[in-house]
Order: structure tokens, then C-alpha cells, then sequence
């Protein structure tokens, strides 16, 4: 165990997301025996913000009407007795309309000076008296009132739409246009325009005005008790979630990729990424289904993150308990075996970037469908995570799939890992901001070979690559076909001499009616370049293979993207197995053991999520020096017969139903 109570410990987190009348009837004894059945360790209450659960003092804090059964203090206590912390939710976001008409001063205001009042709630400017002071207040008092274990913040920041998706825009108080106009000296931005250097310099000013504001908030509460965990500090919470008429398609390695994103390259921040467990906010009391509260869970699990399950109300008065039993097998698993994932690290040789956690891009979410359909252990990290300090000598290969804004200090670190013998895979127009979202005309010419981008086209539709009979030798996939599809960009460069062009690119052509569909041009720009840089290579794509992959999903694109991954960058794929099947491959920070865990993906089917089929016989090999004692299942608890030889250790999983966790032990 840390020093902190929440270094080390077992995570297994509920929120309960208590409605106003949920405190009724509150039975603190029910609450907390459900709690039990769970195996939870951790639960989340909501506590004060919008609503008080508990009785205040402050004339500004708006407090519950419904507080006639158990109070918060005795159920922290019930908690506490039976080895359960309590994290309280705290919502800044708005007020409610009585505190609003004391404090006008403190409301979002939208461009013609209106406020966003939703069924009497008003939204709250994150610039304004409110979130920046009034805050504090409530937390102060729910500090001294209360012993709590931990805080978060729903609905932190720059809140620009509301419950039901409509766009609000960028909030014109008179405190925005101020601090704004301190900052940079300029007024707000008319729209969401990127090519608007001022809106440009507005993501910039919400991005410094959150960091102030979650920096300050922390030292508050830990000048008043250093021992409560903060969200985003001591712990990162995230959550996989749906809503009714989302776009398709459905993202089914939600889980996996926010636990990684959390952990990032260090590992050591708590992730915890919930499972939420209603459809969304227009159906909050309808469960998404079993299996996929089983796939999301054993997903957080396999990617080294916490165990967390997120439903609206109590446990007991849940009008949808069809994902319990799920929820409860995977929390009980976690329980027996907590101590095996304590303090491990991945075994990942590729490092994907990600923009944003919140809402991760279809060109990265299609990376990360190249990668774990390819079986390559990867890690991924959001760029504005990165620092002087950041250590990529782990990796062999980099990916940065459009990422657009790339700090000045991480491009050099970038530039270093090629010259120092990495691979970098540059996806179309990554780097094209720095820090400041000042534009930058050719970011990675150099390390890619790139003497110009001549321009830049977004109507590529029908456009195509084509392969010549040397190429299709690196390009192994394509040994039945010689043609890739591109969408809708391209980016028109010219290269160095030095720079090697692989396919090339047939343009935008007829393809209609059938008699006129076919081209009559190949051009000289390729479909990707590698240039040598120093030690290593950068491998550039001008084109978004990601983006077509996840919103289309063909083989084509993947095979595309695969080869790369494994013949240009050389990579290591550790299983030829079904597709559907995530692998991931960490070592305890002892050196004692590995894990090599798999989840079945095989019951997602379109919108819907069923229980996953048996995938049997899963050859796996990797690469692993260590001397090797025994090889173990920890689902099924059956000793697996293992080869090594050359560095490689391989051997089969005989069945795969929903997940399995192997111990690869090692000699003393």
C-alpha cells in the first residue's frame, strides 16, 4: 500500500447516483449491505453542488427537500464501518433558479445575453463567482461536515450544450469577456471556427482557464485534509457510455481505450473508467444490456484499470437490475485475485496519441481497431499529458493519427525517438498547430521527408492507390487484389529525393453509370512515404485510413493499416486468432509474473451486444526473455504447457469464452 490511502487499493467503485428523492427513504443499513453483495470497495454519493443531500448552512447552497430518511453522515459512517471509502460528487455546473435570481452575476449568459435555464436549473459559468469562489464554500463545509475519503467534478469546464444536445455556444458573460480580453487582449469568437485564429486562441483560453481552476480547487481541499482524493489529480475518472440516436457506428473498444488513455506511459494514475449503466440521458433507467457491462468491465480489467459501475438511484429501488449479476461476477473475480493486478506495467511496443479522452476522433478510434484486431500491445496517451520528462525509449513505434495540436517540446521529443532509431507513423495533417494553435506550414517535414504541401483536398471520394507487384511483397495482405480505397482527403506534397513512395494515387474518377466507370490517370503522388531520419524511419500517411476503417470497417483499409503496423514499422503481432479477441500483455513492477489477458469480443453484432461465442485454441507468442516456471489460467485454473526459444515464449489457450486472465511465472 502507498502512503495514500488510495495508492494500492482494491477498485471497485459504484456510483450510485442519488436522485433528490432517493434521500426519502433512505435505509443506510440496505444501502450499504447492497453495497456488500457488490464487492465494492469505493462508492460515489452525490453530496452538494446543485442539490445539498444534507443539510446546510449556506444561504447559496440550494438543499434537498427530500432529506426525511438516513442523512449522509450515517451513511459515510456505514461505509466506513464495513471497509468502504466514500467519494463525494460534487456539481458545479449549475445553480438553482432561486440562487440564480440572488446571483445573475454568476450564469452562463449565450451571445444575445439569455441564460440556459434547464427545468430550473441555470447553467453556471465556470469564469464566474460561483464555480471560481462560492465553491469553495460548500467544499470547506462539506470537509468539516463530513469524512470523506475523496471528491469529483461532474461536469467540470466550458459546458456548451445541454441535457438534451442542444448547442448553447460560447457562454458571453461579462467574466469570459473579461478574463478573455486580459489573456489575449482580443474580443470572443463569433463561432466554432477553426480557421479563425481567434477561436483558436479561445480553445486556448478554456484550456488554461480549467487547468487554474482544477490546480486551485486541489489545493484548497488539500490545505484542509491532504488525505481526500481528487478526480483528475490522485485519481482520472472516464466513462463508457451510449445515448439514443448516437451515430453510428457503436464503439466497442470504449473501455479499453479510456483505461489506457488514462494510464498513459507512467501507469501510475488511477484509472478508473466507469461503466455506465443506463442508454443514455433520455433513458436513464434502461440497462444497455449484460453482456455489455461484462465486455466494458473485463475491458477496464485487461487494460490495468479500476473496476467502476455507474446507475442512476439505488441499488435497491434500480428498476432495471439485468446487468446486476454481470456487474457482481466481475467484481467478485477482481476480489479474489486483487493483489495479482496490483502494480503492473504493459508490455507494449507502440504508442498511439490521442487528442482529447472525452471524445476521441474516428481517425484514433480507428488505430485502435488496427491495433487490437492486429493483436499488437499498444499504450496510448493523450499529447497535453506529455512533458520535457516523458520517456518513449520503450517503444518501437509511435503513431500520431491527425493529431492537430502537437507542443513545440513533445515535435522535438518526437524528432529525437526517429533519430534515435524509432519508427514515427504520421497520419495527414498531425503537428499542424503548436502550442498556442498558431499554424505550422510543413510540422514534420523534416523527419518525414516532405520539401512542400503543395494543398490539401477534401472531396477525394471514388479515389483509389494502386500497387505494383514489388510493393504488394511489403504489402502482404494484398496478394489478391492490388487497389486501396482513400475517402475524402488527400494531402499533395512534394518529397526529397531521399524519401521512398510507395502506390500511387489514382484520383477522384467517373463511377457512374456502370459503362463510363473506370479511370484513366495514375498520378505520381503516393499513398504513403518513409524516410529515413537519423537511426530510425518516419512513415507518413497523407491520407485518413483510421477515419475510413471505423466509420466503414473493410478489410480493405485494414489490411492497409495492418501492413504497415507489421511489415513497414516491423512490429510484433502475438496472435493470428480471431480478430474479436483483445490481448494484453503487462509484467508486475516485481518481476515475478506477466499477465496475458483476453477478452471476448465476439457478441457485438451491429447496435446490439450478445453473449460472445468460444474462441478456441489461441496460439500466442511473445517476446519475453525471462526464464519461465509455469504458465497458468487463472479463470479456469489450469496449468498451459509453454515453449521458449530465441527470446520467445509461445503457448495455446485451449477455449476463450468470455475472458481469461493467463500468470506466466517466472524462475527466482
Amino acid at each position: 500500500m502507498g502512503k495514500h490511502w488510495w495508492e494500492g487499493y482494491p477498485w471497485r467503485m459504484i456510483q450510485t447516483n442519488l436522485r433528490e428523492i432517493d434521500m426519502e427513504d433512505m435505509d443506510s443499513d440496505r444501502y450499504v449491505q447492497d453495497l456488500k453483495d457488490f464487492n465494492a470497495t469505493i462508492v460515489m454519493i452525490n453530496t452538494g453542488g446543485i442539490i445539498a443531500s444534507y443539510e446546510t448552512s449556506l444561504e447559496d447552497e440550494y438543499q434537498s427537500q427530500f432529506l426525511h430518511g438516513d442523512n449522509l453522515s450515517n451513511i459515510i459512517s456505514k461505509c466506513h464501518e464495513n471497509g468502504i471509502k466514500v467519494i463525494a460528487r460534487m456539481d458545479f455546473s449549475k445553480i438553482r433558479e432561486p440562487v440564480y435570481q440572488r446571483h445573475p452575476e454568476w450564469a452562463f449568459r449565450k451571445k444575445d445575453g439569455s441564460i440556459v435555464n434547464y427545468n430550473g436549473d441555470v447553467h453556471a459559468c465556470v469564469c464566474g463567482g460561483y464555480q471560481q469562489e462560492y465553491a469553495k464554500k460548500i467544499l470547506r463545509e462539506v470537509l468539516e461536515k463530513f469524512d470523506i475519503d475523496g471528491f469529483y467534478f461532474n461536469m467540470g469546464g466550458f459546458n456548451e450544450k445541454d441535457y438534451s444536445y442542444n448547442k448553447i455556444g460560447i457562454c458571453h458573460c461579462n467574466n469570459c469577456k473579461r478574463k478573455f480580453r486580459e489573456m489575449f487582449g482580443l474580443e470572443l469568437p463569433e463561432s466554432h471556427d477553426m480557421n479563425d485564429p481567434v477561436y483558436r486562441k479561445y480553445i486556448l483560453f478554456k484550456d488554461r482557464i480549467v487547468k487554474q481552476q482544477t490546480a486551485e480547487t486541489c489545493r484548497f481541499i488539500k490545505s484542509i485534509n491532504p488525505e481526500v482524493a481528487v478526480n483528475e489529480v490522485d485519481y482520472f475518472r472516464m466513462e463508457s457510455n451510449t445515448e439514443y440516436r448516437r451515430p453510428l457506428p457503436f464503439y466497442q473498444y470504449s473501455a479499453s481505450s479510456n483505461t489506457r488513455t488514462i494510464r498513459g506511459i507512467d501507469g501510475h494514475v488511477i484509472a478508473s473508467n466507469t461503466c455506465v449503466d443506463f442508454v443514455g440521458f433520455y433513458f436513464r433507467h434502461i440497462a444497455v444490456g449484460p453482456a455489455q457491462f461484462k465486455l466494458r468491465l473485463y475491458q477496464d480489467l485487461a487494460n490495468l484499470g479500476g473496476l467502476d459501475y455507474y446507475l442512476m438511484g439505488r441499488l435497491d429501488n434500480h428498476l432495471d437490475k439485468s446487468g446486476f449479476e454481470n456487474v457482481k461476477k466481475v467484481f467478485a473475480f477482481h476480489k479474489e485475485n486483487e493483489k495479482l493486478f496490483r502494480d503492473m506495467d504493459s508490455e507494449s511496443e507502440v504508442l498511439l496519441f490521442k487528442s482529447w479522452i472525452w471524445d476521441s476522433s474516428p481517425e484514433e478510434r480507428g488505430w485502435v481497431r488496427a491495433l487490437t484486431e492486429s493483436h499488437v500491445i499498444f499504450d496510448e496517451v493523450m499529447e497535453s499529458k506529455l512533458t520535457e520528462t516523458s520517456d518513449f525509449s520503450k517503444y518501437r513505434t509511435i503513431i500520431i493519427p491527425s493529431i492537430r495540436k502537437i507542443d513545440t517540446v513533445v515535435k522535438k521529443k518526437l524528432s529525437q525517438f526517429v533519430k534515435d532509431g524509432g519508427n514515427l507513423i504520421v497520419v495527414y495533417d498531425s503537428g499542424k498547430y503548436d502550442e498556442s494553435y498558431n499554424e505550422v506550414a510543413n510540422p514534420f517535414g523534416e523527419e518525414a521527408g516532405i520539401n512542400e504541401i503543395r494543398y490539401v483536398r477534401e472531396d477525394m471520394e471514388s479515389s483509389m492507390l494502386i500497387a505494383d507487384d514489388r510493393e504488394k511483397e511489403l504489402f502482404s495482405s494484398m496478394k489478391d487484389y492490388s487497389i486501396v480505397m482513400v475517402g475524402d482527403k488527400y494531402i499533395y506534397a512534394d518529397y526529397s529525393d531521399k524519401t521512398s513512395e510507395y502506390m500511387k494515387l489514382i484520383p477522384p474518377h467517373m463511377y457512374g453509370p456502370p459503362e463510363r466507370c473506370y479511370f484513366t490517370q495514375i498520378s505520381d503522388f503516393p499513398g504513403l512515404t518513409v524516410n529515413s531520419f537519423g537511426k530510425g524511419k518516419c512513415i507518413f500517411i497523407p491520407w485518413e485510413p483510421g477515419r475510413l476503417y471505423y466509420q466503414e470497417g473493410y478489410d480493405n483499409t485494414l489490411n492497409f493499416m495492418k501492413d504497415i503496423i507489421l511489415n513497414v514499422a516491423g512490429n510484433h503481432s502475438v496472435s493470428d486468432t480471431s480478430r474479436m479477441v483483445e490481448v494484453t500483455y503487462a509484467t508486475s513492477r516485481s518481476k515475478d509474473y506477466s499477465l496475458v489477458q483476453f477478452v471476448n469480443a465476439t457478441g457485438h453484432f451491429g447496435t446490439s451486444y450478445f453473449e460472445p461465442i468460444p474462441v478456441r485454441d489461441i496460439c500466442i507468442e511473445l517476446c519475453n526473455e525471462r526464464k519461465v516456471e509455469s504458465v497458468n489460467t487463472i479463470c479456469s485454473e489450469k496449468a498451459i504447457e509453454f515453449k521458449q526459444d530465441n527470446g520467445k515464449l509461445s503457448f495455446t489457450l485451449p477455449e476463450l469464452n468470455n475472458y481469461e486472465c493467463i500468470r506466466i511465472s517466472y524462475k527466482k
